[in-house]
Formats: C-alpha cells, structure tokens, sequence
C-alpha cells in the first residue's frame, strides 16, 4: 500500500470522525435546549394555574342549610408569605373552649352538639298490672322478627336466625350473616345482616326485597370505601318507602339515611357516646306539618335509651339529641311506641330497678326557642390571657374552614373577634384579616328563632384556621 493510499485514509477516517462527533454534539445541544424550554414552559403554566381546592368533605358526609363548599382558592383564603398556618377543630365533646357565659344554645355532651333546649313532659298512667292490653300493645309493636307481609301471600319472617319468604327457607346474596333483621316499606322488604370479616371487623349490609330478587343498599363511608365497624352490632330500619333511616348499633355506631337512589352517611350523629356500649334498635318515625321526627330506643330492653333525630324542614335529618338521661329517675329499660304524630305523643313501656313496668307518655313539644337570637362563644383560641401584656400580637388573620350542623329554616350568622369585644361578620371560606395584627381569635355562631317550635338548629362541629406573622 502506498504512503499516499494511507495518508488519504487516515484523512477519511478523521474527517468521518469529526462529522459524528459534530452530530452527536448538536444532537446533546439540542436535548438540552428541548429540556430548557419543557421546564420553562412548565414552570410558566405552574405560576398561572391556581391549585384545585380542597373539600372539607364528601358531601354525603354533612347536612347543612347551605351547603359547605370549599372556599375559593384565592389569597384571601390561603397562607400568606411569611405566615405560620395554624387549625382548631371543635368536635364539643366537651365545653372546654366554649363560653358558658355567652352561650345560650344547649349543650348536648352525649350526642355533642348544640341546640336549642328540648321541650317535652312525662305522663304516668298507671302500672302494667293494672294496664295489661295497653302495655303488651306496646310490645307488640316491636315486630322485630315479623312475620312483616305486604299482602296474605307475601309475608317475610326471622326465625333462629334464618330468614323465611312465605315460610320457606330464603338464602341472601352473601353468606353467612349474624343478627339478620328486616323492614317492610310499602311493596317492599328491607333485610340486612352482619358480615364477620374479622375479629375486629364486621361489614353491615342491606338489600331491597321485591319477592323476586335483591337489590342492595351501597353504604359508602369516608373515602368512598365500603362501611366497616371494629364492632358486632345490630341494624334497624324505620320510616316510609321514600324516606328511610338505617342505624346499626354496637360500641361505635353507624347511621344512614335513604331516599330513592341517594343514601348519606349519618354516623356523626350515631357516635360511641349515644350508643353507650350498643343496643339492639328500633326506629320510630313520625311526620308533621313542618318536621319530620325519628325516635331510636333499645326494643331488647337491656338499656334504657331515647334518641331523637329531626329534619326540620330538609328532606334529610339535620340534628340529634340524647333524650335517654331525661327519663323518669329509676327507669333501667324503656321501648315505645307511636301515638300520634300531632301533638307528638310516644307511649312508652318503662321498666324500674324492682322490675316493675309501667305505662307513660312522652309528649314532645319541640323545643325552647330563644326569645330572638341564640348562640354559642368560644374562649380564646389561642389560650392567651386578655391581662398578660408580654401577648405579642402577630396573629395576621383567620378563616372558618367548615360549620357542620344544619339550620334549614333559620337565619345564622358567623362571626369573629380579636379581643372578644368587637365582633366582625365572615361567611364559612372567607378570610378576615387583622390589621394591626391581634393577640386573640373568638368565634360566635348566632342563629334567629322562627314561627315553628317544633324544629330547631343543630351544630355539630366547627374548623377554623388563622395565621401567625
């Protein structure tokens, strides 16, 4: 091979060489640059989107007036720069940061809410010696193992723990199932039962009965996730065919209520406290004019409770109360029975501590409504004291997050306060802004009585969150 064969070789190689490294070094300048501008354009759609808010909760998981949307995500709302964010929640499980002495709502510790003061009277009739019909009417209004029968040829029934159509044996669509019950609803049956998951897990579950085939009942708790309970307990069901309420009682109790295809999760108002270690339920519903009342008691009469649930003028239930220490003194078991719906009046079987029963009759006459204006006042949030004058006041501004309650029908109004003195009007989502910055946050809700006696406000929980400079 020649020298010049060689040389012009080693200058194609080169020369080929260099093209590549050329191509290679573009290709690297290109990249680079396609990576710059997808973190620019990035970056510019972050600045200029707003984030999605938050919901303080599913909405099947609160009853309200009106309904508790997150607030709009815009500055007024959010943490400023150079802010500490800080949130206070109320349950009332306690009055522990309430104001006693500005508070003229009542405080329920067993249901934990507030509310105006209930109104009712207790009538003795006589002893079930001397009443035998009148007080074993009562009992037999506890059908709870039927037979429940639409018609002469449509009748479903519990027997030992198996379900029977027409005295037939009837499977369910899952099984096995402990502590079955059932309801009849114009043409139709509920029937639900208890699926034992685990020890500590227990899954109630509910189908409509036609006669033919089941239909069930999707119980949807937080998250969207099926109903669970850590507890064995006992499901009931009561009302009418378009509005029924669900309860399933054990340590911890769960509650529902359905009308047509739409079910809302009730458990808030059916917690640990109420159920008071659990019971086997029975629902009592009555209708009037301007509300719609549901009783919840024990019909195995192994604990004396009296739970009342009203809707006011909603189509769902907006309040509860526990009624069941406001029995007469020495009652260790009580079942009822509906007398009438207007003038609200329950006959009531009440058993002593000598075994002695006795008739009743509770007579419900709504509420103790304010003379104008009720409400309910905190004591600082902060736990500061109004007399220590090392206070620093860097509190910016504050926000009521969530009301959870329901006041259909009434006027409400929220308010809050740097000094508990002057009171400023603020709608639930709206930031109010301290300048100059405080030393203390209050919060008052004020609800107006209206025409009807029977109904009344119910609050049951409150988050409010400030900022600190």
């Amino acid at each position: 091979m020649s020298y010049n064969n060689t040389k012009n070789q080693k200058k194609t190689k080169v020369s080929s060489n260099l093209k590549l490294t050329t191509i290679i070094l573009l290709l690297i300048v290109l990249l680079a640059l396609g990576y710059s501008f997808s973190l620019w354009l990035s970056s510019s759609k972050t600045k200029n989107l707003a984030p999605e808010p938050t919901p303080v909760s599913s909405p099947k998981e609160k009853v309200s007036s009106t309904p508790l949307a997150a607030s709009s995500p815009t500055s007024e709302t959010r943490r400023k720069p150079n802010e500490r964010f800080f949130s206070f929640s109320d349950l009332f499980s306690s009055t522990a940061w309430i104001d006693g002495g500005a508070t003229t709502l009542v405080h329920d510790r067993s249901a934990m809410v507030f509310t105006f003061a209930p109104n009712y009277t207790w009538e003795k009739l006589g002893s079930c010696a001397n009443l035998p019909a009148e007080c074993e009417a009562v009992d037999n209004q506890q059908q709870v193992d039927g037979p429940l029968c639409r018609n002469r040829k449509h009748c479903l029934s519990l027997k030992a723990g198996q379900l029977l159509y027409n005295g037939k044996p009837l499977s369910l669509p899952t099984e096995p199932l402990i502590n079955l019950s059932i309801g009849l609803f114009g043409q139709r049956w509920l029937v639900g039962g208890v699926k034992v998951i685990s020890e500590e897990k227990y899954q109630p579950l509910v189908w409509w009965f036609d006669g033919t085939k089941f239909e069930p009942l999707d119980f949807k708790g937080y998250h969207d996730q099926p109903s669970h309970s850590s507890y064995q307990g006992y499901l009931a069901f009561g009302g009418w065919p378009d509005n029924v309420f669900i309860v399933y009682s054990a340590r911890d109790g769960l509650a529902w209520q359905v009308r047509d295809q739409e079910i809302i999760d009730l458990s808030r108002y059916f917690s640990f406290r109420v159920n008071n270690g659990g019971f086997e339920p029975s629902i009592i519903g009555a209708k009037q004019d301007h509300q719609t009342v549901w009783y919840v008691f024990d019909h195995s009469a192994s604990q004396p409770r009296l739970l009342k649930y009203w809707q006011n003028e909603n189509q769902w239930i907006e309040g509860s109360l526990d009624l069941s220490l406001n029995l007469p003194t020495g009652t260790v078991a009580a079942i009822f029975s509906l007398e009438k719906a207007e003038p609200l009046i329950l006959q009531a079987k009440l058993i002593n501590q000598e075994g002695e029963a006795s008739l009743w009759l509770f007579k419900d006459n709504g509420f103790i409504a304010p003379s104008s204006t009720a409400q309910v006042t905190s004591v600082d949030l902060t736990g500061s004291s109004n007399s220590n004058p090392n206070i620093k006041p860097d509190l910016t501004g504050a926000v009521m997050v969530e009301l959870m309650g329901g006041w259909s029908g009434f006027k409400e109004q929220i308010l809050l306060s740097p000094d508990g003195q002057e009171w400023l009007p603020v709608k639930v989502g709206e930031r109010l802004d301290f300048t100059p910055p405080a030393s203390h946050l209050f919060w008052r809700w004020q609800v107006e009585k209206n025409d009807y006696p029977e109904q009344s406000p119910c609050l049951k929980k409150i988050n409010i969150n400030y900022f600190r400079k």
